[in-house]
């Protein structure tokens, strides 16, 4: 061919420059590739090949316009050779990064109809059907491919990745294993084998792996929120309130909106655990502000204040009928049109809400009343917010009852389901606290709905018909001004408690037989509270200090999460003392060696 490129001072022929283009391509040169490629096409407008090559430098360069016309260059080639699975393979490339999925699977398979055995346009399916979400057919293709593709670092965790996506993470942990082998210092691998370990529950070696990807310069500030989450699940609330402070300063320009959600969230999480409940709730008031679609967080918020010494009964049921303003009064026009047959004899279905079906205070007061209705009149559902594996109360639950999963469910498809089960009476067992599904309720899927145990104050829902309490704890004529449920009166006490119902060999192995009280061997009166100490606040911390003053030498056990840490124990001593009482008279009880409320 006689026709010359000048390329860097040099004449080339058009086959030496194209392929000093594909060099270029090779070594991430792709302005350079570019410019080369257009070159040859202004002299042999006609390449095809050189249109592909154009394509491909125009794709791998970060400007959409530059995208546009890489699309152009790559449906070129095709066009000169329909029949070529290379020049497929590269505009399904150019496709699938513009985010045009569903037409680059079609020019993928094209490619591989023409030729079965080309392993660019396979692989390149693969990867494409891992952001298309279809990670089984992905992982068996990047397995097939593991002798053929050179580079086994990205098969591994492309694998990795495939088996994480499935929820598999000791496979896909061992996957980003294998890829360290190859690449240690690839800080991505880091961040991926670290997320692996943290869903493994193993937070010390997540903690490494992610401060590793980030000595190696992994520029995720993600990475900050997920190592602060590791340190809050060990209980080291200091390190984690840290990096949760650098998250929010350096992910600020790049932040999306449910990583700051996130991460506030575990802020006031953190300030609770550390005794500091009027931060805590500053911070829930400042998520409500900025995510006012979060009920939960709501939620949140309204719980905290439940213990807010400043907080008048009215004001705070004032902020409950708030909640019903933004989040029931939307949903009103779902109630109504129910399908359940009036018959007097029929059974009744009731049906229990929660996401505390396992070793939790809930279940020990509910269970007693959900294991013994009269099952010929009474046929029982209960709605699991919360799976715990292997937790023998939510086994023995389970026994008793039509059980129905609807963790990770939408409200929609939880009323759905309500409805289609034809509840006739729907029990919310959560009030206010964590995993509750008033949002469900809000909707109202069952004709009468009430609320019992899980929560000291009224809802607010209007949807709710009925609370159900005793004269001891709502004293009639004192609270029906702040409910917005009817209040339903149980003769003498409202719930009947079942003592370890999780460790039922307790009953019989003496450990809870009554026995002489240690102020006998020890000396002193020890008084003891092993509730969340972000329930304990100043002015009940003042009334024990006037007890102890009056019983000399007598010592205050508190139980806390994360209470052998030195940073939780100096809170809580700090929080003592600020009430009148001596800290050396404190016994602080870490709850996860010696749990007493079980």
């Amino acid at each position: 061919m006689s026709i010359n490129i000048t390329h860097k001072d040099q004449r080339l022929s058009v086959q030496k420059a194209i392929e000093e283009a594909r060099v270029l391509i090779d070594e991430g040169k792709f302005l350079e590739a570019e410019t080369l490629a257009r070159a040859v096409l202004k002299r042999h407008p006609k390449s095809h090949l050189c249109q592909q090559i154009l394509g491909i430098a125009l794709a791998e360069q970060d400007d959409p316009n530059k995208k546009v016309e890489a699309l152009e260059a790559c449906a070129a080639a095709v066009s000169a050779q329909p029949k070529n699975p290379h020049y497929i393979n590269a505009l399904a490339n150019v496709t699938a990064q513009v985010g045009e999925y569903g037409r680059a699977e079609v020019l993928y398979e094209k490619a591989l109809q023409i030729s079965p055995g080309l392993p660019d346009a396979k692989y390149n399916l693969a990867k494409l059907w891992t952001r298309m979400g279809k990670f089984l057919p992905a992982r068996d293709v990047f397995q097939e491919m593991l002798p053929i593709i050179s580079n086994v670092v990205d098969v591994y965790q492309n694998l990795g990745a495939c088996e994480f996506s499935l929820g598999n993470y000791k496979q896909a942990l061992l996957w980003f294993k294998l890829a360290l082998g190859y690449s240690p210092n690839n800080d991505d691998l880091h961040k991926n084998y670290a997320t692996c370990l943290s869903c493994l529950n193993d937070h010390r070696g997540a903690i490494y792996h992610f401060n590793k990807a980030l000595d190696l310069g992994n520029e995720d500030f993600a990475v900050l929120l997920n190592i602060a989450y590791a340190h809050h699940s060990l209980h080291e609330y200091s390190p984690a309130e840290e990096f949760a402070l650098a998250f929010l300063e350096h992910g600020e320009k790049g932040m999306l909106p449910v990583d700051e959600l996130n991460c506030l969230t575990l802020l006031s999480s953190i300030k609770k655990s550390l005794g500091y409940d009027v931060e805590a709730n500053e911070i829930y008031f400042q998520i409500i502000e900025k995510f006012g679609d979060q009920a939960w967080a709501y939620s949140n918020y309204l719980f905290t204040r439940i213990f807010m010494e400043n907080e008048t009964q009215e004001s705070l049921f004032e902020k409950h009928v708030d909640f019903a303003r933004r989040y029931e009064a939307p949903r009103r026009e779902l109630w109504g049109n129910y399908t359940n047959v009036p018959q007097p004899n029929r059974k009744l279905k009731i049906g229990y809400v929660s996401a505390d079906f396992f070793s939790h205070s809930v279940s020990y007061f509910s269970l007693p009343l959900i294991a013994n209705h009269d099952k010929s009149k009474f046929e029982i559902h209960c709605y699991s917010g919360r799976e715990v594996e292997k937790d023998p109360v939510m086994l023995r639950i389970r026994r008793e009852v039509h059980w129905h999963e609807i963790q990770g469910k939408s409200v929609e498809q939880v009323v759905e389901m309500i409805r289609q089960d034809e509840i006739d009476l729907l029990v919310d067992l959560s009030g206010h606290t964590g995993g509750n599904q008033l949002l469900t309720f809000a909707c109202k899927p069952a004709p009468v709905q009430l609320t019992w145990i899980g929560y000291p104050f009224s809802t607010g829902l209007t949807a709710i018909d009925y609370r159900v309490v005793d004269n001891y704890i709502e004293p009639k004529g004192v609270s029906e001004h702040i409910s917005s449920e009817t209040l339903l009166r149980i003769d003498d006490c409202f719930c009947a408690y079942r003592p370890s119902i999780s460790r039922p060999h307790r009953l019989t192995n003496g450990e809870l037989d009554v026995r002489p009280t240690p102020a006998l061997e020890n000396g002193f009166i020890t008084f003891g509270c092993c509730n969340n100490l972000h329930k304990v606040n100043e002015f009940t911390l003042g009334l024990w200090a006037k007890i102890m003053q009056r019983t000399p030498n007598s010592k205050l056990l508190l139980e806390a999460s994360g209470g052998g840490k030195e940073d939780v124990v100096q809170a809580i001593r700090n929080k003592v003392q600020a009430a009148g009482i001596d800290p050396d008279r404190l016994i602080v009880s870490n709850r996860h060696q010696n749990p007493q409320y079980t």
